[in-house]
């Protein structure tokens, strides 16, 4: 979501109200800085109740823990009504830019709010909807003094943390090398006296094991198809062997599949 100047949806403030940086408040303030003083400290910690996927990486496999709206607002309740204040929320939507108001209202008629803003990925119900419970957790941690995230330490605000968050998380999702990166040189297996690994003499005996088991010619096509890979990397005689003892049980033409030419039947090579 990116964030939005305040002054692009309505940001009127009534007159003989009180503003310090985003902070406004009511010409007098001083009995609800002192109820919310009061209930700060009674406030409970919010339980990091939700998971943020997108900080998922290698180096942080679990994601970045976060309070939900509920969780915090269940965490106010505890103390903010014993000290006589109320949270009122009000959302300002133009298309997908939106603002949220945060209003801690006191009993006395004193008041603090501020607000918060941004832009939707679009203008459907379901992003809107999205951005001002974002918008509302945010406001009301800010405003009431409760945290409601993981403390990196800045890490993910800075720009060679992201760098290497991005990089990281990336490798996370796909494990090949990054440009400018060596590519890490995989044990090689031991090559028999055909040139073929270990591992795919081991997988080729492994797919005729398969096939000899099927139990009808649909279980067959489902291994034939799935060693797709396997059977484009087969030289051409052990690629023809598999053929004529697919041939020889199933008593039909292997599945076609993209890059294989299956040489052709001795019968019809005869014929």
């Amino acid at each position: 979501m990116d964030m939005l100047v305040e002054n692009e949806i309505n940001t009127e403030v009534p007159a003989q109200t009180l503003r310090i940086g985003g902070l406004r408040m009511s010409p007098s303030a001083a009995k609800v800085f002192a109820a919310l003083a009061a209930a700060q400290g009674e406030m409970p910690a919010a339980a990091l109740d939700g998971v943020n996927d997108a900080f998922k990486s290698r180096s942080n496999p679990d994601g970045s823990r976060y309070a939900t709206l509920a969780s915090i607002t269940a965490a106010l309740r505890k103390c903010l009504p014993k000290a006589g204040i109320a949270i009122i929320q009000a959302p300002e939507v133009e298309g997908n830019r939106i603002i949220v108001t945060t209003v801690l209202a006191h009993s006395s008629g004193e008041w603090l709010s501020s607000k918060i803003g941004c832009a939707a990925r679009d203008a459907g119900p379901q992003a809107i909807g999205a951005a001002i419970t974002y918008l509302r957790r945010y406001g009301l941690c800010s405003l009431a003094g409760i945290v409601g995230d993981d403390d990196d330490d800045a890490e993910a605000a800075t720009a060679g943390s992201q760098k290497a968050f991005a990089r990281d998380q990336i490798r996370y999702k796909d494990p090949k090398p990054m440009p400018g990166e060596k590519p890490k040189a995989e044990p090689k297996s031991p090559k028999g006296k055909d040139g073929a690994s270990a591992d795919f003499r081991s997988a080729v005996s492994a797919l005729r094991g398969q096939l000899d088991k099927a139990r009808d010619r649909g279980e067959a096509v489902k291994i034939w198809t799935g060693a797709h890979e396997l059977l484009r990397a087969m030289p051409r005689a052990t690629l023809d062997t598999f053929v004529d003892l697919w041939r020889e049980r199933a008593k039909c033409e292997p599945p076609a599949l993209e890059g294989l030419d299956y040489a052709p039947a001795e019968s019809q090579a005869a014929g």
